[in-house]
C-alpha cells in the first residue's frame, strides 16, 4: 500500500486518506546562493493535512494496479487508514521514498518528510552578471530583433522631437489670440479703459424766460 501511495503522490501531487486528511505535494522554489556562485534545486515539500478529498480516484487507481475489484480497493485503503489512526508513541508507518507518520507529543498524527538523496536534486553553477548601464546588448521588440542602445536613441530623438514643437505651438496661439484681438476692437468702438461707447444725444433746452 505504501508503494501505491508514493506512485500517486507523485503523479498527482496530492493523496486522499480518508477519515485523515490527504497528502499534499507543493513544490519548492530553486534558491541563489551567490557567494558560492550556485543555484539550489527547488526542493518539493510533502504535508499532511486535514483537508479530506474524494478518494474515488484513488481507490480506482488501486484496484487497477493491482488488479483487484473496487470494493476491495475500498477495503485495503479503509484498512491502512485505521492502522494509522491507531499508531501509538513511538511507533511510526514508514513511505520508503518520502517520508514516516508518527504520533508527536501532542498526540497528533504527523507526517516527516526525508530527506531526498542530493543526487536527485544536483546545484547549479551560475555567474552573476552585472550590466552596465552604456553596454549595448540585444532585445526583442514585437517581432524584431534590436539593441538597447538603438531603442535608446530611438526614444531620445522622438523626446527631442516633442519637445521642439512646444515652440511651434505657442507661436501660432500667439497670432490666432492677436488677430482674434485685432478684429474685435477694430469692429468695436471703446474708450481708453477699453469699455463701450454710446453716443449721447442731447435734446434742446426750452426757454423759461423772457428777454427785453
Amino acid at each position: 500500500m505504501e508503494e501505491l501511495i508514493e506512485l500517486y503522490l507523485f503523479q498527482h501531487k496530492h493523496c486522499p486518506l480518508p477519515l485523515i486528511g490527504s497528502l499534499q505535494l507543493k513544490d519548492g522554489h530553486a534558491v541563489a546562493w551567490h557567494g558560492d556562485n550556485k543555484l539550489s534545486a527547488p526542493v518539493p515539500q510533502i504535508e499532511l493535512t486535514k483537508t479530506e478529498i474524494s478518494s474515488e480516484h484513488f481507490i480506482a487507481f488501486i484496484a487497477a494496479y493491482d488488479k483487484i475489484s473496487i470494493g476491495e480497493a475500498s477495503l485495503t485503503l479503509q484498512k491502512y487508514c485505521l492502522e494509522l489512526q491507531k499508531l501509538t508513541a513511538y511507533k511510526e508507518m514508514k513511505l520508503e521514498h518520502a517520508g514516516r507518520f508518527y504520533i508527536d507529543q501532542y498526540g497528533a498524527l504527523v507526517f516527516k518528510q526525508d530527506a531526498l538523496p542530493k543526487e536527485f536534486l544536483p546545484s547549479v553553477p551560475i555567474q552573476r552578471v552585472v550590466r552596465s548601464k552604456s553596454a549595448s546588448h540585444n532585445i526583442r521588440v514585437g517581432d524584431n530583433e534590436t539593441t538597447t542602445e538603438y531603442m535608446t536613441e530611438y526614444y531620445s530623438e522622438k523626446e527631442k522631437t516633442k519637445t521642439g514643437m512646444w515652440w511651434i505651438i505657442a507661436l501660432i496661439l500667439t497670432v490666432i489670440i492677436a488677430a482674434a484681438l485685432y478684429f474685435y476692437f477694430k469692429d468695436h468702438s471703446y474708450t481708453e479703459n477699453f469699455g463701450n461707447v454710446q453716443p449721447v444725444i442731447t435734446s434742446p433746452v426750452e426757454s423759461t424766460y423772457q428777454t427785453k
